[in-house]
């Protein structure tokens, strides 16, 4: 066989490697580069990376990635401290690394990226090159700054709203009860009935005011996570319900175990005082006891509250807990419609979940789960 046909073949051997190589990595749909370990000089591109980057090979071929990627000198771990090079990670450990990072395109735009480096080692075990995958997630990371600014535009607004509410109505309420109590003699059957449908009003007002500020401080304030014995926070919920509980004869009992538990105190208490009060609106003449219960698994704390009143409708459990929601047989009782929703949002807060369960002939369970895994705050 002569040497030229030899030569032939072989190279037409390597072409169809090429080809072959070629048509692995263009079909990878996330942005690729190879890398060399030591200097982060770019030995190979594919055609996604081309297209996010907004370059062409010969730009990219023979740079370090710093210089195409963030448009700088040097590494960006040398220039910025708060920025780590996932690839550095890669070089140091031996290990893949995943993180997301701030990339420029050729025109200096912004482009957030998640990344994912994958060393490649020699027989020695030293790392030679790096895989380096990007996944343009600009748009997802737009909407959510977006998300977040519209967010707050609604805080804001909610906060000024219950501001701006809360003042003219408390005044009202005084204005009102004050004609109700020096004019009583004089205004007929009917002005004093007015007079006392605006003050109900506006002490309707004012609850739901306190209500939505409560709902959006339980959202935004931060957690205060204590040791808390739950048997005190039982005897405070005990305390606050006694002249209720004695006035309309309803039974109280609580769980024999009543442990420690991580958890912030002021959201526990308004959590279970919301539920005890829902009991007490929504149980209605059939009311005759309520019953704190706890439960532990290996990884949660199982608080619920249970009652013997009329009931919760099945069609009413999952939309209870969303703001402004009421049950649908509750006509003519007060509240705002947030209780619930803030006992929802406690618990998630505590890296649990709150659910009902409806009583075999009546009455109603509320759960709620508080993580165990929960860290102490700094004092």
């Amino acid at each position: 066989m002569s040497e030229s046909l030899v030569t032939n073949r072989s190279l037409d051997w390597l072409y169809r490697q090429l080809e072959e190589k070629e048509s692995i990595i263009n079909g990878i749909s996330d942005a690729l580069m190879l890398l060399e370990a030591n200097t982060y000089k770019i030995i190979e591109v594919n055609r996604a990376f081309l297209s996010l980057y907004r370059v062409s090979r010969d730009e990219v071929i023979g740079n370090t990635c710093h210089e195409i990627t963030h448009h700088l000198p040097r590494p960006c771990s040398q220039i910025s401290d708060h920025d780590p090079c996932p690839l550095e990670k890669s070089v140091s450990t031996g290990d893949s690394s995943h993180t997301e990072h701030v990339h420029k395109d050729s025109n200096g735009g912004d482009l957030y990226i998640e990344i994912s480096s994958y060393p490649i080692k020699d027989a020695d075990g030293q790392v030679t090159r790096i895989i380096h995958l990007s996944r343009d997630v600009t748009d997802r990371r737009r909407a959510e700054v977006a998300l977040k600014e519209a967010s707050e535009k609604i805080k804001l607004f909610a906060y000024s709203v219950a501001h701006d509410l809360k003042s003219p109505t408390v005044g009202i309420y005084g204005l009102t009860k004050r004609l109700h109590q020096n004019y009583k003699g004089i205004l007929d059957e009917k002005g004093q009935s007015y007079c006392e449908q605006i003050l109900k009003a506006s002490e309707q007002i004012v609850a739901l005011v306190d209500q939505i500020n409560v709902f959006i401080s339980t959202r935004e304030l931060p957690l205060k996570i204590e040791r808390i014995p739950l048997k005190e926070i039982l005897q405070t919920m005990r305390e606050e319900f006694c002249e209720q509980l004695q006035i309309r004869k309803i039974g109280w009992s609580e769980p024999e175990n009543s442990p420690d538990i991580k958890a912030d105190k002021q959201r526990m208490l308004r959590l279970l005082r919301n539920l005890v009060d829902n009991a007490l609106k929504y149980g209605g003449d059939a009311l005759s006891e309520i019953k704190i219960g706890y439960e532990a698994s290996e990884a949660f704390h199982i608080l619920s509250v249970t009652d013997d009143g009329v009931g919760l409708r099945r069609e009413d459990s999952e939309r209870l807990f969303n703001p402004f929601e009421r049950k649908g047989n509750s006509p003519g009782i007060d509240g705002a419609g947030l209780g619930l929703a803030i006992v929802r949002e406690t618990a998630a807060q505590h890296k649990g979940e709150v659910w009902t369960e409806p009583g075999e002939k009546s009455g109603t369970t509320f759960f709620v789960t508080i993580s165990k895994d929960l860290k102490l705050s700094e004092s």
